[in-house]
């Protein structure tokens, strides 16, 4: 008996799903190019903004045109412009764009009278910087008989010695403060500088009875506060903290009145420390007492 042949069933081929059609070749290609041809371009662009930037700055630098020709120096008092002239290291000839404004303006800070400096190039050819000095307050004698210059913010300036004192006869001396606590912050104590700057204000706005000029000395302690020595023969003013309106207002009125009884030679002692109440000592009286 023949054997029954069997059929074989058809191979499906399978699909390649990655074949590629050439149509997104061509398309992957072109957007390639176009990639490759931006970031050229891009880099093309870098490299000549680039290029302009450095010959332009080079240009800056050494073109005769930015040549300084003069540095203009501001807001001097105390310090002397060419002093900080030299401190700057500028010269004329040097190019205006090549100098270090920063560099500059710290040299100049390192000087104890500058608090604040400002720099500015005005071109073609002028260097201009001003100069914020310090404002000088009082002077202090501290504890170890050292003297400073202070400025109305309490900080300390310069050491006064003893043949700088007739360049400072115009202001106040303050003592008894310690010295080691003085110098270790750089300033007197805020709440001392206060009490003295609000003083001296007060003092200034009733110049035409009382003068800053005939105190010999303040001084400060604690709790006490600020006391001064006044007029001739010396009387010891006794102002405490505060309310110098009030004060100043007793005071007029007190010295007034011993003016017209021709006793200032016998008072000794003023003491405004509780206001509105006034305490005088003196020769004639232990403890009298107005208010």
């Amino acid at each position: 008996m023949a054997r029954r042949s069997r059929k074989k069933a058809p191979v499906r081929r399978k699909n390649n799903r990655y074949r590629v059609s050439p149509e997104v070749k061509r398309q992957r290609r072109r957007r390639a190019l176009v990639s490759a041809a931006i970031v050229t371009g891009c880099l093309s662009a870098v490299l000549i903004t680039s290029s302009v930037f450095v010959l332009g700055y080079r240009y800056l630098i050494t073109t005769p045109y930015l040549r300084i020709k003069s540095v203009e120096i501001n807001g001097c008092r105390w310090l002397e412009p060419d002093k900080v002239k030299k401190l700057t290291g500028l010269h004329p000839g040097q190019n205006l764009m090549a100098v270090n404004l920063k560099k500059i303006r710290k040299k100049i800070e390192q000087n104890p009278w500058v608090a604040g400096v400002v720099i500015n190039r005005v071109i073609p050819d002028r260097i201009v910087i001003e100069i914020t000095e310090r404002r000088p307050l009082a002077m202090v004698r501290l504890d170890n008989n050292e003297t400073y210059l202070v400025d109305t913010n309490g900080y300390l300036i310069v050491p006064v010695s003893s043949s700088d004192k007739r360049s400072y006869t115009n202001y106040l001396v303050l003592t008894r403060l310690n010295h080691s606590e003085v110098m270790k912050k750089g300033r007197i104590p805020m709440e001392v500088s206060e009490q003295v700057k609000q003083f001296i204000s007060m003092g200034e706005a009733n110049s035409s009875w009382f003068k800053l000029a005939d105190i010999k000395e303040m001084k400060w302690s604690y709790p006490g506060g600020l006391t001064v020595n006044f007029g001739r023969p010396p009387v010891v003013i006794k102002l405490g903290r505060g309310e110098f309106p009030l004060k100043f207002s007793m005071l007029r009125k007190v010295l007034g009145e011993i003016s017209r009884r021709n006793i200032g030679n016998k008072i000794k002692e003023i003491d405004l420390r509780c206001s509105p109440r006034v305490y005088i000592s003196g020769k004639y009286d232990n403890q009298s007492k107005s208010g």
